[in-house]
């Protein structure tokens, strides 16, 4: 078991190939659109372990089959002190999404990424943003722009550091959402999530361990126009595991809550707004201590992660389209800015 999960299957791969090679009955676009936004937890501290990326808990027609390509950019800066960086680069994030459904209440999904890391060009950009809407800085026009340097002090595991581009397979995740309940008012359903680790630590794009997660999530149709998702999860690291077998160091130091509240709009059939929250649990911590004028003496990467995502989706034809970014304006324990494009086609 210990060597699962710390080299992970090669099978991924020809698990991701068989389920291409299954054949489509009918397309259900209804099940992506009333679906919450889509999407990894790309934050640093956070991203070696696996996150839920937001599924639906719709049941839909057995045989439906569908792939999302995505393209996700964000730049992050995080200081220590006014002379101390930790985080202080760009990444972007290419994301392929396959999701079959074998029955009327069972869909099956599985996730690869490539993952890149360079110096960038939008610091500018960020800092006038942030000044335009209010937002704090958190130091970073006290450093120099458009730089690349990771040095993330974890106090009970691995530290994450980087100085030069580089680009890398992330985790291959797989999943699968039972559709346990359903109403014309209430869908409730039960997720289940193993990440391979097809990324590392050494390229920033995994912790080099397999991941497991189960989550309950449902959706309240309170108003044809309007509805409520909730969802709330618990993830058990692999080097969290390990180490408790073997005392093996790893990334991870525990397990990790994940909560999520969405609402979504839709003004027409054929595209919605969905505002929600990400709450997750940080499953590392820090010896380092900075002071914020909004919350006073915090010690980094260990307060809850409270992202807010704003996005939308439209429909063209058997295409879907989801657009969407993410700030965390409280614990800013989250990505400095996000920002994500994704397409979506039936087979």
């Amino acid at each position: 078991m210990i060597a699962f999960l710390h080299r992970g299957l090669p099978g991924a791969a020809l698990f991701f190939c068989l389920l291409l090679s299954l054949p489509p009955l009918f397309a259900d676009s209804e099940y992506i659109m009333t679906a919450p936004l889509y999407g990894k937890n790309y934050y640093l501290p956070h991203l070696p372990v696996y996150s839920f990326p937001g599924f639906s808990p719709r049941s839909g027609r057995t045989g439906d089959r569908y792939l999302t390509l995505s393209y996700t950019g964000l730049d992050e800066f995080v200081a220590y002190d006014p002379e101390t960086p930790a985080l202080d680069y760009e990444s972007s994030v290419l994301e392929a999404s396959y999701h079959y459904r074998p029955g009327d209440r069972l869909i099956l999904g599985a996730d690869l990424r490539v993952i890149s890391y360079y110096a960038g060009f939008m610091d500018n950009v960020i800092e006038t943003f942030h000044s335009l809407f209010g937002f704090p800085n958190g130091g970073r026009e006290l450093f120099p722009r458009n730089d690349l340097y990771i040095n993330m002090d974890n106090r009970l595991g691995a530290d994450l550091t980087q100085d030069k581009p580089l680009i890398a397979m992330g985790d291959t995740d797989l999943s699968l959402v039972w559709t346990f309940r359903e109403t014309s008012e209430l869908s409730l359903a039960l997720a289940g999530a193993l990440k391979l680790p097809t990324g590392s630590l050494e390229t920033l794009s995994g912790s080099g361990y397999a991941d497991t997660g189960l989550q309950i999530l449902g959706e309240w149709r309170f108003h044809p126009r309007w509805s409520l998702h909730f969802q709330e999860g618990v993830v058990l690291p692999g080097d969290w595991m390990v180490r408790g077998l073997t005392g093996e160091p790893g990334y991870a130091e525990k397990p990790q809550s994940q909560s999520y509240l969405g609402l979504r709009f839709s003004p027409r059939e054929d595209w919605a707004v969905i505002a929600q929250f990400r709450i997750n649990t940080s499953p590392v911590s820090s010896d380092r201590v900075r002071v914020y004028s909004s919350l006073g003496e915090v010690t980094l990467f260990t307060l809850p992660q409270t992202a807010f995502q704003l996005g939308v989706k439209k429909t063209f034809g058997d295409w879907i389209l989801q657009c969407h970014f993410e700030e965390d304006p409280f614990t800013y324990e989250g990505a400095d800015i996000l920002v994500s494009v994704g397409i979506t086609k039936f087979l």
